[in-house]
């Protein structure tokens, strides 16, 4: 049975609730967090559905998180990948391979596992997020089991981003799309509240690192921008930074 599955019968009809409960002393990372209408790369799919370069590609001092699927890690390799991480596999110049890396493979075995990898100058995260596709029906009790999966995945996350050297990281919605099952509409605040919570479930000296660093959570598609930009009232509202 998948993990997610088992949380969601642990928890039955009680959603706990899952940010309170890692510590309401902890600072937030959400107002450091800004909200941009681009990729992890920098381009943004428009409502004309073109795709248009929106702000720079990632420099040496950016980490970008890769939305992996597992069977590709494990398996399938690189090559024939599709959507976003098609697109971070050519710009990596890895489009190609039959297979990732040995410490990718080793290290990211499971829903939620995250690993740092540095091709040359360019750093990623590859990170398998949970399939809510498993969930048939959104109630209280399953929203509540995913935000705990999605905060599992963004804790690695920072984790690894935090075994970097690097200043900036490039986030992207963990199980968006495709994956999101029956939370398309409430996976804007799902995010926040998942990555908040990975924020705060850190050593305190880990968030007192990461609240000097910064943070862009990369919306591609501009119809899906404002409704991330409304989840998040308390997310950074500064001018697009490059980065």
């Amino acid at each position: 049975m998948a993990a997610l599955q088992r949380t969601v019968m642990a928890y039955g009809a009680r959603a706990p609730n899952v940010v309170a409960s890692v510590g309401l002393g902890a600072a937030s990372l959400l107002p450091l967090v800004e909200v941009v209408p681009y990729g992890v790369l920098g381009v943004q799919l428009d409502a004309s559905h073109r795709f248009m370069r929106a702000s720079s590609e990632p420099d040496a001092d950016t980490v970008v998180v890769d939305p992996a699927g597992l069977r590709f890690i494990q398996d399938l390799g690189p090559a024939g990948a599709g959507g976003a991480s098609g697109a971070i596999y050519s710009w990596l110049k890895i489009g190609l391979e039959a297979r990732f890396p040995h410490e990718v493979r080793h290290a990211v075995r499971k829903e939620g596992d995250a690993k740092l990898h540095s091709y040359g100058s360019k750093q990623v995260i590859h990170v398998v997020g949970p399939n809510l596709n498993e969930i048939s029906v959104a109630t209280a009790a399953t929203r509540a089991a995913a935000v705990q999966q999605l905060t599992t995945a963004y804790m690695h996350i920072l984790e690894q981003f935090l075994s970097s050297e690097a200043r900036h990281l490039r986030l992207l919605p963990v199980s968006s799309g495709i994956f999101a099952g029956p939370f398309q509409h409430d996976l804007p605040e799902m995010t926040f509240a998942s990555l908040d919570s990975a924020f705060r479930s850190l050593p305190v000296e880990s968030q007192r690192r990461l609240l000097r660093l910064g943070v862009k959570l990369c919306i591609f598609d501009q119809q899906q921008f404002h409704k991330f930009l409304a989840a998040c009232p308390t997310c950074a509202r500064s001018a697009r930074n490059e980065g």
